[in-house]
């Protein structure tokens, strides 16, 4: 991964008078919390969150939100001592790595892609999300979590090229099968999962191409994935103050992770044709989305597009009045309490998948 770029002279000097808007916002947040009606959460806790999480990526440079909040290997080991287990990091290809939690040798492994606009790095709610399930599911699962490239350095193609790495070592260094891969990811991550089912499928002509032999993986699990570019669906309207993800920082990411390559069903899944998907190369297939997010309504549209051929073998699950991948989202900025109605589900499709 390539090391991040320092903050500029200018982020230095601007990164307090930040911190001050930031607190501006929320205290003009506190003012207008009990007058917000349905125009944001339920819940007082939430909408100060889920506020603070949008303003941040909005009023930060991404170089600050970088100083922030430490990458992959600083989350993971920091995490492995508080939790107190040996870290196990593997080097899966140049300059990318995976970290392990649980017991690596257990049967079914569930390859994690991180969150986060390609722009931002895996945070200490990836870390306890997966550690819950791999908790959850006994000496059955282990998980493996990549730190593919970030913005600005990490443009399209390269995250799918490190995604086939992954695979690639695990199906041939480690002595995995595909049929003990469960692929999953969340928002971003939800659509690097997509992308590599693509090229499993139909080789991308920069990606080295992944030898299945015709094997499927196991299952795939799609929290909130990030299926378009395009945001002219209605839900980004209607819950574009009820939910933790900000539309402003989305379409700017995605202008940066493109760059000059052109559209196409690896990058942009819901443009893809329904026939696209045709005998895709996974057992079964778990997708969810927040009731309260401004991607529902383009998750559900894909869904559908993707039931076209995959129909049983493949699950939506729209939990009301949730955001964006509140697995994750809730324990990153610290208000998670406990399993909502998306990490029940997945917990459910997980153990019919392991047992």
């Amino acid at each position: 991964m390539p090391k991040r770029p320092p903050l500029s002279l200018m982020e230095r000097i601007t990164f307090p008078l930040r911190v001050f808007q930031i607190a501006y916002v929320l205290l003009w947040a506190i003012l207008k919390a009990p007058f917000r009606g349905h125009d944001g959460p339920p819940t007082f806790r939430r909408y100060l969150a889920y506020t603070l999480m949008r303003t941040n990526v909005e009023i930060f440079s991404l170089n600050q939100c970088h100083a922030l909040f430490p990458d992959l290997l600083g989350s993971y080991l920091e995490f492995a001592e508080e939790q107190g287990f040996e870290p196990d990091v593997v080097e899966v290809g140049p300059g990318t790595i995976g970290c392990w939690i649980g017991d690596k040798t257990a049967k079914t492994t569930l390859v994690w892609f991180h969150g986060g606009g390609y722009a931002l790095t895996v945070n200490k709610g990836h870390m306890e999300f997966l550690s819950s399930l791999v908790s959850m599911a006994g000496s059955g699962l282990a998980a493996i979590i990549l730190q593919h490239d970030v913005l600005p350095g990490g443009t399209y193609p390269r995250q799918l090229q490190q995604a086939s790495a992954i695979v690639r070592h695990l199906t041939q260094d480690a002595g995995k099968s595909y049929s003990d891969l469960l692929i999953g990811g969340d928002s971003a991550g939800g659509h690097l999962a997509l992308s590599l089912l693509s090229h499993l499928s139909f080789p991308h002509n920069k990606v080295p191409r992944l030898k299945n032999d015709g094997q499927s993986f196991k299952g795939l699990i799609l929290v909130s994935p990030w299926v378009t570019f395009d945001q002219s669906a209605q839900s980004f309207t209607d819950n574009a103050r009820k939910d933790s993800l900000s539309s402003q920082a989305v379409k700017k990411w995605s202008k940066m992770f493109m760059g000059s390559s052109p559209v196409d069903p690896y990058n942009t899944p819901l443009d893809a044709f329904d026939i696209w998907w045709k005998d895709a190369p996974v057992e079964r297939v778990l997708i969810l989305a927040g009731g309260d997010e401004v991607f529902r309504d383009d998750i559900q549209h894909f869904a559908r597009k993707f039931k076209t051929w995959n129909r049983n073998k493949t699950e939506l699950f729209v939990s009301p009045g949730e955001c964006h991948n509140s697995p994750i989202a809730e324990r990153q900025v610290g208000i998670y309490r406990e399993a909502g109605g998306m990490e029940i589900k997945i917990q459910q499709w997980i153990l019919d998948r392991v047992f």
